[in-house]
Protein backbone atom coordinates (compact mmCIF):
# COMPACT_ATOMS: atom_id res chain seq x y z
CA UNK A 1 0.00 0.00 0.00
CA UNK A 2 0.98 3.77 -0.89
CA UNK A 3 1.03 6.22 1.68
CA UNK A 4 -0.03 9.97 0.27
CA UNK A 5 0.56 12.85 2.29
CA UNK A 6 -2.36 15.14 2.56
CA UNK A 7 -1.57 18.64 1.84
CA UNK A 8 -3.21 21.34 4.43
CA UNK A 9 -6.04 23.37 2.74
CA UNK A 10 -6.68 26.51 3.66
CA UNK A 11 -10.39 27.57 5.10
CA UNK A 12 -12.38 30.00 2.48
CA UNK A 13 -14.40 32.41 3.23
CA UNK A 14 -18.33 32.36 2.63
CA UNK A 15 -18.23 35.95 0.74
CA UNK A 16 -16.39 34.02 -2.94
CA UNK A 17 -19.32 31.81 -3.08
CA UNK A 18 -21.58 34.20 -2.74
CA UNK A 19 -20.47 36.21 -5.28
CA UNK A 20 -19.26 33.57 -7.83
CA UNK A 21 -23.31 32.56 -7.60
CA UNK A 22 -24.15 36.20 -7.65
CA UNK A 23 -22.57 36.55 -11.20
CA UNK A 24 -24.32 33.53 -12.51
CA UNK A 25 -27.57 32.93 -14.28
CA UNK A 26 -30.40 31.74 -12.93
CA UNK A 27 -30.44 28.82 -15.25
CA UNK A 28 -26.90 27.75 -13.86
CA UNK A 29 -28.02 28.52 -10.50
CA UNK A 30 -31.12 26.14 -10.98
CA UNK A 31 -29.21 23.57 -12.44
CA UNK A 32 -26.81 23.53 -9.31
CA UNK A 33 -29.75 22.94 -7.20
CA UNK A 34 -31.41 20.71 -9.13
CA UNK A 35 -27.72 18.47 -8.69
CA UNK A 36 -27.94 19.07 -4.81
CA UNK A 37 -31.53 17.96 -4.61
CA UNK A 38 -32.84 21.27 -3.88
CA UNK A 39 -35.83 23.22 -4.95
CA UNK A 40 -35.46 25.04 -8.11
CA UNK A 41 -37.89 27.66 -7.59
CA UNK A 42 -37.56 31.17 -6.76
CA UNK A 43 -35.93 33.69 -7.62
CA UNK A 44 -32.23 34.60 -8.43
CA UNK A 45 -31.58 35.99 -4.98
CA UNK A 46 -33.49 33.31 -3.40
CA UNK A 47 -31.36 30.99 -5.18
CA UNK A 48 -27.87 32.59 -4.48
CA UNK A 49 -28.94 32.46 -0.31
CA UNK A 50 -29.73 28.58 -0.86
CA UNK A 51 -26.26 27.61 -2.47
CA UNK A 52 -23.99 30.15 -0.47
CA UNK A 53 -24.10 27.69 2.61
CA UNK A 54 -23.67 24.67 0.51
CA UNK A 55 -21.01 26.02 -1.23
CA UNK A 56 -19.46 27.81 2.13
CA UNK A 57 -19.61 24.43 3.45
CA UNK A 58 -18.11 22.43 0.99
CA UNK A 59 -14.85 25.20 0.84
CA UNK A 60 -14.14 25.45 4.65
CA UNK A 61 -11.75 22.45 5.07
CA UNK A 62 -10.06 22.63 8.47
CA UNK A 63 -5.99 22.73 7.60
CA UNK A 64 -4.42 19.54 8.73
CA UNK A 65 -1.13 19.42 10.40
CA UNK A 66 2.06 18.59 8.06
CA UNK A 67 2.60 15.17 9.74
CA UNK A 68 -0.82 14.17 9.03
CA UNK A 69 -0.77 11.18 6.87
CA UNK A 70 -3.37 8.86 5.46
CA UNK A 71 -3.20 5.59 4.20
CA UNK A 72 -4.61 5.42 0.52
CA UNK A 73 -7.22 2.70 -0.43
CA UNK A 74 -5.62 0.80 -3.59
CA UNK A 75 -6.13 2.50 -6.62
CA UNK A 76 -8.89 1.65 -8.68
CA UNK A 77 -9.53 4.39 -11.59
CA UNK A 78 -6.70 5.04 -13.97
CA UNK A 79 -4.06 7.66 -12.78
CA UNK A 80 -5.60 10.05 -15.53
CA UNK A 81 -8.72 10.36 -13.34
CA UNK A 82 -6.46 10.58 -10.70
CA UNK A 83 -4.40 13.53 -11.76
CA UNK A 84 -7.58 15.26 -13.14
CA UNK A 85 -9.16 15.31 -9.86
CA UNK A 86 -6.39 16.75 -7.68
CA UNK A 87 -6.21 19.44 -10.66
CA UNK A 88 -9.88 20.02 -10.41
CA UNK A 89 -9.46 20.10 -5.76
CA UNK A 90 -6.92 22.88 -6.66
CA UNK A 91 -9.34 25.21 -8.26
CA UNK A 92 -10.69 28.10 -6.38
CA UNK A 93 -14.77 28.37 -5.89
CA UNK A 94 -15.37 30.54 -8.83
CA UNK A 95 -13.91 28.29 -11.28
CA UNK A 96 -15.27 25.15 -9.68
CA UNK A 97 -18.92 26.71 -10.33
CA UNK A 98 -17.84 27.71 -13.71
CA UNK A 99 -16.05 24.08 -14.45
CA UNK A 100 -19.63 22.56 -13.36
CA UNK A 101 -21.45 24.49 -15.87
CA UNK A 102 -19.15 23.77 -18.69
CA UNK A 103 -19.60 19.58 -17.64
CA UNK A 104 -23.81 20.17 -16.78
CA UNK A 105 -23.91 21.58 -20.43
CA UNK A 106 -21.90 18.86 -22.05
CA UNK A 107 -24.23 16.17 -20.20
CA UNK A 108 -27.07 17.53 -22.00
CA UNK A 109 -25.10 18.03 -25.52
CA UNK A 110 -24.54 14.32 -25.17
CA UNK A 111 -28.10 13.38 -23.90
CA UNK A 112 -29.47 14.94 -27.16
CA UNK A 113 -27.05 12.75 -29.30
CA UNK A 114 -24.30 15.02 -29.80
CA UNK A 115 -21.36 13.03 -28.18
CA UNK A 116 -18.37 13.60 -30.55
CA UNK A 117 -17.10 10.53 -32.30
CA UNK A 118 -13.69 9.02 -31.71
CA UNK A 119 -10.91 9.76 -34.26
CA UNK A 120 -10.68 6.89 -36.87
CA UNK A 121 -14.18 5.71 -35.99
CA UNK A 122 -16.41 7.64 -38.21
CA UNK A 123 -18.76 6.59 -40.41
CA UNK A 124 -18.06 2.66 -38.96
CA UNK A 125 -20.79 0.51 -37.36
CA UNK A 126 -20.86 -3.02 -35.98
CA UNK A 127 -20.77 -5.63 -38.49
CA UNK A 128 -23.54 -7.65 -37.05
CA UNK A 129 -25.37 -3.92 -36.47
CA UNK A 130 -24.65 -3.11 -40.12
CA UNK A 131 -26.28 -6.44 -41.02
CA UNK A 132 -29.29 -6.36 -39.25
CA UNK A 133 -29.85 -3.08 -40.36
CA UNK A 134 -29.46 -4.21 -43.91
CA UNK A 135 -32.00 -7.77 -43.45
CA UNK A 136 -34.70 -4.72 -42.11
CA UNK A 137 -34.24 -2.73 -45.54
CA UNK A 138 -34.28 -5.70 -47.59
CA UNK A 139 -37.56 -6.79 -45.71
CA UNK A 140 -39.09 -3.88 -46.30
CA UNK A 141 -38.66 -3.48 -50.00
CA UNK A 142 -39.46 -7.45 -50.48
CA UNK A 143 -42.39 -6.30 -48.85
CA UNK A 144 -44.05 -4.00 -50.79
CA UNK A 145 -42.96 -5.34 -53.77
CA UNK A 146 -44.21 -9.06 -53.29
CA UNK A 147 -46.32 -8.38 -49.64
CA UNK A 148 -46.00 -9.86 -46.71
CA UNK A 149 -47.31 -11.80 -44.09
CA UNK A 150 -49.82 -11.09 -40.98
CA UNK A 151 -47.71 -9.61 -38.19
CA UNK A 152 -47.63 -7.62 -34.59
CA UNK A 153 -45.70 -4.83 -34.10
CA UNK A 154 -45.60 -2.01 -31.36
CA UNK A 155 -46.93 1.36 -31.35
CA UNK A 156 -47.28 4.44 -29.34
CA UNK A 157 -50.63 5.99 -29.02
CA UNK A 158 -52.53 7.99 -26.71
CA UNK A 159 -55.23 6.46 -24.33
CA UNK A 160 -57.22 7.86 -21.81
CA UNK A 161 -55.17 11.30 -22.61
CA UNK A 162 -51.55 9.37 -22.01
CA UNK A 163 -49.14 7.99 -24.71
CA UNK A 164 -48.94 4.41 -24.12
CA UNK A 165 -46.90 1.72 -25.70
CA UNK A 166 -49.77 -1.17 -27.46
CA UNK A 167 -49.05 -4.16 -29.83
CA UNK A 168 -50.62 -3.71 -33.06
CA UNK A 169 -51.70 -6.57 -35.57
CA UNK A 170 -51.31 -6.10 -38.77
CA UNK A 171 -53.01 -7.92 -41.66
CA UNK A 172 -51.35 -9.32 -44.79
CA UNK A 173 -50.78 -6.31 -47.39
CA UNK A 174 -52.91 -5.97 -50.40
CA UNK A 175 -51.82 -4.76 -53.79
CA UNK A 176 -52.53 -1.01 -54.58
CA UNK A 177 -51.58 0.27 -57.33
CA UNK A 178 -48.14 -1.81 -58.22
CA UNK A 179 -47.30 -1.87 -54.59
CA UNK A 180 -48.41 -3.49 -51.18
CA UNK A 181 -50.00 -1.76 -48.86
CA UNK A 182 -51.70 -1.80 -45.57
CA UNK A 183 -55.29 -2.60 -46.03
CA UNK A 184 -58.01 0.05 -45.87
CA UNK A 185 -55.52 2.60 -45.35
CA UNK A 186 -56.36 4.34 -49.13
CA UNK A 187 -58.33 8.09 -48.51
CA UNK A 188 -58.71 10.67 -49.63
CA UNK A 189 -55.86 12.59 -47.72
CA UNK A 190 -53.73 9.48 -48.39
CA UNK A 191 -54.34 8.27 -52.08
CA UNK A 192 -51.69 5.72 -52.31
CA UNK A 193 -52.17 3.65 -48.96
CA UNK A 194 -49.84 3.65 -45.82
CA UNK A 195 -47.38 0.73 -46.86
CA UNK A 196 -44.96 -0.82 -44.83
CA UNK A 197 -42.45 1.12 -42.63
CA UNK A 198 -39.13 0.51 -41.81
CA UNK A 199 -39.93 0.17 -37.83
CA UNK A 200 -42.64 -2.14 -38.98
CA UNK A 201 -40.42 -4.16 -41.16
CA UNK A 202 -37.78 -4.42 -37.92
CA UNK A 203 -40.61 -6.77 -36.22
CA UNK A 204 -41.07 -8.71 -39.32
CA UNK A 205 -37.04 -9.20 -40.24
CA UNK A 206 -37.34 -11.00 -36.82
CA UNK A 207 -40.46 -12.87 -37.31
CA UNK A 208 -38.99 -14.20 -40.87
CA UNK A 209 -35.58 -14.83 -39.43
CA UNK A 210 -33.38 -14.65 -36.14
CA UNK A 211 -29.93 -14.68 -36.68
CA UNK A 212 -29.03 -14.85 -33.13
CA UNK A 213 -32.04 -17.44 -32.11
CA UNK A 214 -31.69 -19.30 -35.90
CA UNK A 215 -35.39 -19.58 -35.89
CA UNK A 216 -38.19 -17.67 -38.41
CA UNK A 217 -40.52 -18.10 -40.67
CA UNK A 218 -38.89 -18.16 -43.95
CA UNK A 219 -35.37 -18.91 -43.63
CA UNK A 220 -34.98 -18.92 -47.71
CA UNK A 221 -35.83 -15.30 -47.92
CA UNK A 222 -32.91 -14.89 -45.62
CA UNK A 223 -30.43 -17.32 -47.75
CA UNK A 224 -31.43 -14.76 -51.33
CA UNK A 225 -30.60 -12.05 -48.42
CA UNK A 226 -27.03 -13.56 -47.69
CA UNK A 227 -26.67 -14.52 -51.35
CA UNK A 228 -27.76 -10.78 -52.47
CA UNK A 229 -24.46 -9.64 -49.97
CA UNK A 230 -22.17 -12.31 -51.18
CA UNK A 231 -22.82 -11.24 -54.62
CA UNK A 232 -21.76 -7.59 -53.49
CA UNK A 233 -25.61 -6.82 -54.82
CA UNK A 234 -27.10 -3.79 -53.51
CA UNK A 235 -29.69 -3.98 -50.90
CA UNK A 236 -32.43 -1.68 -52.20
CA UNK A 237 -33.61 1.37 -49.58
CA UNK A 238 -37.09 2.35 -49.66
CA UNK A 239 -36.83 5.97 -49.64
CA UNK A 240 -38.98 7.87 -46.86
CA UNK A 241 -41.95 9.39 -48.01
CA UNK A 242 -41.61 13.23 -47.09
CA UNK A 243 -45.36 15.15 -46.94
CA UNK A 244 -43.95 18.95 -48.79
CA UNK A 245 -43.61 21.07 -46.77
CA UNK A 246 -45.27 24.65 -47.97
CA UNK A 247 -44.49 28.18 -46.96
CA UNK A 248 -47.12 30.54 -45.36
CA UNK A 249 -47.28 31.91 -49.01
CA UNK A 250 -48.36 29.00 -50.61
CA UNK A 251 -50.80 28.08 -48.03
CA UNK A 252 -52.22 31.65 -48.69
CA UNK A 253 -52.72 31.01 -52.29
CA UNK A 254 -53.73 27.67 -52.01
CA UNK A 255 -56.95 29.07 -49.51
CA UNK A 256 -57.43 31.78 -51.69
CA UNK A 257 -57.37 29.59 -54.86
CA UNK A 258 -60.12 27.65 -52.55
CA UNK A 259 -62.22 30.68 -52.12
CA UNK A 260 -62.35 31.83 -55.54
CA UNK A 261 -63.19 28.36 -56.70
CA UNK A 262 -66.27 28.21 -54.06
CA UNK A 263 -67.05 31.68 -54.84
CA UNK A 264 -67.30 30.82 -58.53
CA UNK A 265 -69.14 27.40 -57.70
CA UNK A 266 -71.90 30.01 -55.67
CA UNK A 267 -72.00 32.39 -58.34
CA UNK A 268 -72.86 29.58 -60.88
CA UNK A 269 -75.74 28.35 -58.86
CA UNK A 270 -77.33 31.69 -58.04
CA UNK A 271 -77.69 32.25 -61.94
CA UNK A 272 -79.05 29.06 -62.48
CA UNK A 273 -81.81 29.77 -59.80
CA UNK A 274 -82.59 32.94 -61.68
CA UNK A 275 -82.54 31.82 -64.75
CA UNK A 276 -84.83 28.76 -63.84
CA UNK A 277 -87.37 31.44 -61.50
CA UNK A 278 -87.38 33.88 -64.71
CA UNK A 279 -88.50 30.31 -66.80
CA UNK A 280 -91.21 29.94 -64.34
CA UNK A 281 -92.25 33.82 -64.49
CA UNK A 282 -92.62 33.31 -68.58
CA UNK A 283 -94.33 30.47 -68.71
CA UNK A 284 -96.82 31.01 -66.28
CA UNK A 285 -97.15 34.30 -67.69
CA UNK A 286 -97.79 32.65 -71.26
CA UNK A 287 -100.08 30.22 -69.70
CA UNK A 288 -102.27 33.39 -68.29
CA UNK A 289 -102.56 35.22 -71.69
CA UNK A 290 -103.57 32.51 -73.10
CA UNK A 291 -107.80 31.86 -73.79
CA UNK A 292 -109.39 29.69 -71.67
CA UNK A 293 -111.20 26.63 -72.95
CA UNK A 294 -114.89 26.49 -72.02
CA UNK A 295 -116.05 23.28 -70.76
CA UNK A 296 -119.50 21.85 -71.52
CA UNK A 297 -121.23 19.50 -69.08
CA UNK A 298 -122.82 16.72 -70.41
CA UNK A 299 -125.18 15.07 -68.45
CA UNK A 300 -125.61 11.49 -68.87
CA UNK A 301 -128.97 10.24 -67.86
CA UNK A 302 -128.17 7.04 -66.03
CA UNK A 303 -128.83 3.24 -67.28
CA UNK A 304 -132.41 1.59 -65.74
CA UNK A 305 -131.73 -1.33 -64.38
CA UNK A 306 -133.96 -3.72 -62.42
CA UNK A 307 -133.66 -7.04 -60.52
CA UNK A 308 -134.02 -10.42 -63.30
CA UNK A 309 -136.67 -11.59 -60.90
CA UNK A 310 -139.55 -12.06 -63.18
CA UNK A 311 -141.71 -8.85 -61.44
CA UNK A 312 -141.91 -5.63 -63.02
CA UNK A 313 -140.73 -2.69 -61.97
CA UNK A 314 -141.43 1.06 -62.08
CA UNK A 315 -139.77 2.68 -64.84
CA UNK A 316 -140.16 6.68 -65.89
CA UNK A 317 -139.80 7.78 -69.79
CA UNK A 318 -139.91 10.60 -71.05
CA UNK A 319 -141.86 11.95 -67.76
CA UNK A 320 -144.53 9.22 -67.70
CA UNK A 321 -144.46 6.20 -65.23
CA UNK A 322 -144.84 2.90 -66.66
CA UNK A 323 -144.20 -0.93 -65.81
CA UNK A 324 -141.02 -2.50 -67.14
CA UNK A 325 -139.51 -6.24 -66.35
CA UNK A 326 -135.74 -7.27 -66.85
CA UNK A 327 -136.62 -8.30 -69.97
CA UNK A 328 -137.66 -4.99 -71.63
CA UNK A 329 -141.06 -5.26 -71.96
CA UNK A 330 -143.48 -2.27 -71.05
CA UNK A 331 -146.93 -1.69 -69.47
CA UNK A 332 -149.13 1.33 -68.59
CA UNK A 333 -149.85 1.43 -64.88
CA UNK A 334 -153.30 0.92 -64.06
CA UNK A 335 -152.97 1.54 -60.10
CA UNK A 336 -151.46 -1.81 -58.49
CA UNK A 337 -151.80 -4.06 -61.47
CA UNK A 338 -150.93 -3.69 -65.15
CA UNK A 339 -152.62 -1.78 -67.84
CA UNK A 340 -152.46 -1.74 -71.38
CA UNK A 341 -149.23 -2.93 -73.52
CA UNK A 342 -147.12 -0.46 -74.37
CA UNK A 343 -144.13 -1.98 -76.34
CA UNK A 344 -139.93 -3.37 -76.00
CA UNK A 345 -137.39 -0.81 -75.28
CA UNK A 346 -134.68 -0.68 -77.63
CA UNK A 347 -131.32 -0.33 -75.45
CA UNK A 348 -129.46 0.48 -78.51
CA UNK A 349 -131.98 3.73 -79.71
CA UNK A 350 -132.39 4.19 -75.99
CA UNK A 351 -136.25 4.49 -76.77
CA UNK A 352 -139.71 2.13 -77.00
CA UNK A 353 -140.42 0.02 -79.88
CA UNK A 354 -144.27 0.39 -80.22
CA UNK A 355 -144.20 -2.31 -83.16
CA UNK A 356 -143.51 -4.85 -80.87
CA UNK A 357 -146.91 -7.23 -80.50
CA UNK A 358 -147.79 -8.16 -76.96
CA UNK A 359 -146.34 -11.42 -76.40
CA UNK A 360 -148.97 -12.46 -73.93
CA UNK A 361 -151.95 -11.29 -76.10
Amino acid sequence: MSVVSKQSKPVVSQAKPAAASEAMTCEVLRAMCRERGMKVSGTKAELVARLTPVAAADDEVPAASDDEVKVAEPVAQPMAFERLKESVLQLETTDLFKLEKQIIAEIERRAKGGVPKKAGAAGKMNAGCQKYQLWCQFVQAHGIKNGWDAFTYAKRCKIEDEMKTVEVDAEEGVEHEGQYIHRDTVTKQKPNGETLTLSQSMRLAKQYWSAKEKTGTKPELYKEFEATLESGGEIEVVAKQEKPRRTMAQLRDEQTAARLVKEAEHAALMAANKAKREEERKTKAALAAAPKLVKKVVKVEKEWTCADDGQVHEFEHKGVKLYRNFAGEIWQQNGDELGEWVGMWDAQKKCIDETVADPYA
